[in-house]
């Protein structure tokens, strides 16, 4: 039921010594540039690099490791001011897609074997602010949504050319926008039914438009900041429902958090991150090497890049370390230059390009933070443990806390040093039971209730493992209850610029009581008629009616593949078990999978995770044991559980006397999802 946790709440990256990052690889521009793309044209899986200025396309050929060849200039009657790249027309090579903001068309530029020979109008095109690119109607082929002045216009494409109309697209619908000029847009699908949706950034608003049978429908929408420029689309907290961010030209970077309930979408609150001078550009990608997704935002009127580093929690904290780029960079790009996994940077300035390298990044940026570790032993036995552990409140029963600290790269600083019990424990005093839930500090002087410190200004270096506190368990259960505990060792750490960080680990037991002879018990059914997975509870409280109950609920599903390989001419089988797992909350229903799949790019099997793995499965409710006959548990079509999984439901409880939680009953049933 417990287990250790390991929490690094991060408010700002520490301060580094250096003021900048290492040289970066740079090209002089012989125009002055206004967008830029990055990709494979020439097919000798390195990246290429095209930037539009005013009367010419650049060419780039990339040499791998972020060096460049070039460039190749393509004469262009206007001004570019969108670049994208994609296959037009079918033929495995990577074409380019420009906006002409002179002319007022989108143009077309076709690659036959690595060079561009030709440009193409689309005669029924008009210049756009922004180009997504992507199948919107499924049918194999390229379309393009436009972000123009006061629309979003869909252009269908044919996948070959049509000499008759001279075009390689169709119109297809326009969907307007009420408030302002189109800057940003974007792809995904939000609401999870398999269609592509639309994000677009619109004067100060950012709007959803969702794939219908009829067509794009706006169905979701919010407040942005002023001027938003550019947007990015991810899932940020792991919950796995999308999230937006959008730099704005108001010095600020707006995280819309996405919320998913009966098949729609909407945005939460946004979260505001203030920035350099008027932002030009994002990218998303882990520049730290720690697994997370980071952002990082060109400011051309700071002249650099500026970094939010994922903290790990759904959240960002600004880095206090910038890339100092040349003057007004237009464009951020982020990619992998030398195929080492991790990811490199561009960034495209008035008159120059400059490669940072990830190992320059990421060796800036990563600044490690100290680790606390707290452990427990009861009764003197053993070593101590992470836990959990479970305890009874015998008079000699005692929970002993020890804790050590790594500096790592703190050694120096100093800090605050907080001992803190985190309690769940059952409030009776009102006419249902409710879980209540509280923070008590372990002080010099005793337990309080708050959070006060244990030690201040403790001076952070290399500390072996050391015994903290003891106390009774009877004294404990007397004087806040039976029940959950964790025990929390938090530093607050206090930064050279006053600025303040937080690390912290955790430990986890249960005090409980006597044993209930008569227990009660528990039988869960589940129904699949009719496309529907349906779970009912039946419950006989037996002689635990009345009593204090922690309740449980969650789902278990899992499929095994055999996977054929050819490993040296040799046929081998590999069997891999997928899981999907839900579990319910006090917030709600949370998910998690794991699933295995053959790349056939790489001749391997591959592992995908969605949403993150729970440590341990949480009650969703305290309960008063009664009888219950089909209590209904969730009413879910089939579809929502993945296809060709043996699934378990499981629901129980534990008991909570006055005396404790006294005795845990489960059951469960299974269903096989077609």
């Amino acid at each position: 039921m417990f287990q250790k946790k390991s929490i690094f709440f991060i408010g700002l990256m520490f301060l580094l010594i250096l003021n900048g990052l290492g040289e970066a690889t740079e090209l002089s521009l012989p125009g002055s540039p206004t967008c830029a793309t990055i990709a494979d044209f020439n097919g000798d899986l390195k990246s290429d690099l095209a930037i539009g200025t005013d009367g010419a396309i650049l060419i780039y050929s990339g040499n791998g490791g972020g060096s460049f060849s070039g460039p190749t200039i393509i004469a262009f009657s206007g001004l570019p001011n969108v670049i994208k790249a994609a296959d037009v027309n079918g033929d495995g090579g990577v074409d380019l897609i420009v906006s002409d903001k002179k002319m007022g068309r989108i143009k077309i530029l076709l690659n036959k074997d690595g060079e561009f020979e030709s440009i193409h109008i689309e005669n029924d095109s008009r210049a756009a602010n922004d180009i997504v690119l992507y199948d919107f109607n499924a049918d194999g082929y390229l379309d393009m949504a436009l972000a123009e002045n006061n629309q979003i216009s869909i252009l269908y494409g044919l996948g070959s050319y049509n000499p008759k109309e001279n075009t390689w697209f169709i119109a297809g619908e326009n969907c307007s926008i009420p408030t302002g000029t189109l800057s940003a847009i974007g792809k995904a699908d939000f609401n999870k039914d398999g269609l592509a949706d639309i994000v677009v950034a619109a004067g100060n608003m950012l709007y959803v438009l969702t794939q219908e049978t009829a067509g794009f429908t706006i169905t979701a929408q919010a407040q942005a900041g002023w001027h938003p420029v550019a947007l990015a689309i991810a899932d940020f907290n792991h919950d796995w429902v999308l999230d937006v961010v959008v730099a704005n030209k108001s010095n600020s970077i707006g995280l819309f958090y996405g919320t998913a309930a009966e098949g729609g979408y909407s945005f939460e609150h946004p979260v505001y991150y203030s920035v350099g001078y008027s932002p030009s550009s994002l990218d998303i990608a882990d520049f730290n090497s720690d697994n997370y997704l980071d952002i990082a935002v060109g400011c051309e009127g700071s002249n650099a890049v500026y970094f939010l580093l994922s903290t790990g929690l759904g959240n960002f904290t600004p880095s206090d370390k910038t890339i100092s780029t040349d003057s007004r960079p237009i464009k951020v790009l982020a990619t992998d230059f030398d195929n080492n996994g991790k990811m490199d940077l561009l960034t495209i300035n008035q008159n120059t390009v400059k490669i940072f390298k990830d190992q320059e990044i990421s060796a800036q940026l990563d600044f490690k933070l100290c680790e606390v570790d707290i452990k427990i032993r009861k009764n003197g036995e053993g070593d101590p443990l992470d836990g959990p552990l479970t305890i009874t409140t015998n008079v000699n029963d005692k929970i002993e806390v020890f804790g050590s600290l790594n500096p790592n790269d703190c050694h120096g600083y100093t800090a605050d040093f907080y001992l803190l019990l985190n309690t769940i424990t059952p409030d009776l005093s009102g006419e249902e039971a409710e879980a209540e839930t509280n923070t008590y500090s372990i002080t010099t002087s005793g337990i309080t209730q708050g959070e006060a410190p244990f030690a201040t200004d403790l001076n952070i270096t290399n500390i072996p493992e050391v015994p903290l506190w003891s106390f009774s368990t009877q004294d404990l259960a007397r004087e806040i209850g039976c029940g959950y505990y964790s025990i929390i060792g938090k530093l607050v750490i206090k930064g050279a610029t006053g600025l303040t960080y937080y690390v912290s680990d955790a430990a986890e037991f249960g005090i409980t009581g006597r044993i209930i002879s008569d227990p009660p018990i528990v039988n869960v059914n589940v129904n699949t008629d009719a496309g529907r997975v349906k779970a009912y509870a039946t419950v006989e409280a037996n002689s635990a009616a009345s009593l204090i109950a922690f309740a449980y609920l969650w789902i278990d599903c899992s499929r095994t593949d055999t996977f054929t390989l050819e490993v040296d001419n040799e046929t081998q089988t590999v069997t891999k078990t997928s899981i999907f797992k839900e579990w319910y909350t006090p917030t709600g229903w949370h998910t998690y999978g794991k699933y295995y799949y053959y790349d056939e790019e790489n001749g391997e099997i591959a592992e995908a995770e969605e949403g993150t793995e729970p440590e341990y499965i949480p009650p969703f409710t305290v309960w008063s044991v009664a009888d219950l006959t089909d209590y209904p548990l969730f009413d879910f079509p089939s579809s929502y559980f993945p296809s060709g999984y043996a699934c378990e439901v499981h629901a129980g409880f534990i008991i909570k006397n006055w005396d404790g939680m006294d005795y845990s009953v489960f059951d469960y049933d299974s269903f096989y999802n077609y």
